[in-house]
């Protein structure tokens, strides 16, 4: 989970400083708990 969330952060962080509209009403639906997606290998 930590993993997740370090990442989550990222991904919302750089595109709200580069002006991309992230609504704190959409964030909030975001979980770190899901994590069968993460694909490490890159496959």
């Amino acid at each position: 989970m930590p993993f997740n969330t370090r990442y989550m952060d990222a991904a919302l962080t750089q595109p709200r400083a580069d002006g991309f509209a992230a609504r704190d009403e959409d964030v909030a639906w975001l979980s770190p708990l899901v994590r069968h997606h993460i694909n490490m290998m890159g496959r």
